[in-house]
Order: C-alpha cells, then sequence, then structure tokens
C-alpha cells in the first residue's frame, strides 16, 4: 500500500471534478489503497483545495488566501457562498488579533504615564511625562 503525495491530489481532483466519483475512486484503488474515501476526506482538509458541496466538485489553489484579511470589491460585490464564510470566518480571527495587538500597545503606552492601585483605590497621572510626550490633560 502506498500513499498518495500532495502532488497527486491534483489529477485526483480533476478526474473528480470532470469524470466523477467513481472513477477518482478507481484512480485511488490503482495506488493500492483499499479505503478511497479518506483521500477525498483529506483532500477536503487540505489547505490548497476548496470542496464546493452545491457543485460537488474541488477547486485547487496555488497557496491558500486565509492570511488576506481584507475582502477585494468582487467578494464584497458578489453573492455569498460557502467558501466565502468560511474565507470571512478566518478573516476575522486575523482582525481580531490584529485589534488584539492594537489595544495592547495602546494600553502598554498608557501604562508609561498611569499607575492603578486597586488596593487603595488611587490613580496616579504622571501629567509632566504626559505634556513632554505631547499629550494634553483634560479632566472633567
Amino acid at each position: 500500500m502506498s500513499k498518495i503525495k500532495d502532488s497527486e491530489l491534483i489529477s485526483i481532483a480533476q478526474i473528480y471534478n470532470n469524470e466523477g466519483r467513481q472513477a477518482a475512486y478507481k484512480l485511488i484503488r490503482s495506488h493500492d489503497i483499499k479505503q478511497p474515501y479518506a483521500v477525498l476526506k483529506r483532500m477536503k482538509k487540505h489547505p490548497n483545495f476548496v470542496y464546493d458541496k452545491s457543485k460537488d466538485h474541488f477547486i485547487y489553489q496555488d497557496k491558500p488566501h486565509s492570511d488576506d484579511v481584507f475582502m477585494s470589491m468582487e467578494e464584497l460585490c458578489s453573492p455569498v457562498n460557502i467558501e466565502q464564510i468560511q474565507k470571512i470566518d478566518n478573516r476575522s480571527i486575523a482582525m481580531e488579533k490584529l485589534i488584539q495587538d492594537l489595544l495592547g500597545d495602546r494600553l502598554l503606552e498608557l501604562s508609561k504615564y498611569i499607575i492603578l492601585e486597586s488596593s487603595s483605590k488611587t490613580m496616579m497621572i504622571d501629567q509632566t511625562s504626559l505634556k513632554n510626550a505631547g499629550y494634553k490633560v483634560i479632566s472633567y
């Protein structure tokens, strides 16, 4: 029994798309693999393949586009499908990470000038350093 390499998955996807599932199973079995469904399951999880359930076919991408945080104009204007929902989920995770990084930077900047003591319920603000750094202090 041999393992099907990632480079061979492309030809299996083409046969699956053009000739159907049974033809793909036949090709997979020719590699001495007894469970062809496991290979299709592997293809569905592979980052370079997107399985479109409504059309029952695989779409090959040279590289996964999950790192894109912002949508293009074509993606914004086109009707939503399952692939786009998965991309949006990946983007929302990346956007959340970006927001956390930005908030962390702001909190770090504030910690240079403000100290909170929860035990005595006291806030100490270094107004001189704030003004020297170019900030305006407004109390209300």
